[in-house]
């Protein structure tokens, strides 16, 4: 009986704290990093996740174009 009642508890906790659901929006993978634009299913709010690889981005800050 006492097992019930914790595995109910357990159930109900689990079930009242949900989880939260996002959509991917945008999802770019390049060779320079990656971009991942999701949305809260519930509120809507937006968020943006960008990667960047530190040997392309240091590659491309000390490139200069030939004269």
């Amino acid at each position: 009986m006492a097992l019930t009642r914790f595995l109910v508890f357990a159930i109900a906790c689990v079930a009242l704290t949900g989880c939260q659901e996002k959509e991917t929006v945008v999802d770019v993978e390049t060779p320079s990093g990656d971009i991942e634009v999701t949305k809260d299913k519930d509120s809507g709010d937006i968020e943006v996740k960008v990667d960047r690889d530190p040997a392309t981005e240091a590659a491309s800050t000390t490139e200069t174009a030939p004269e």
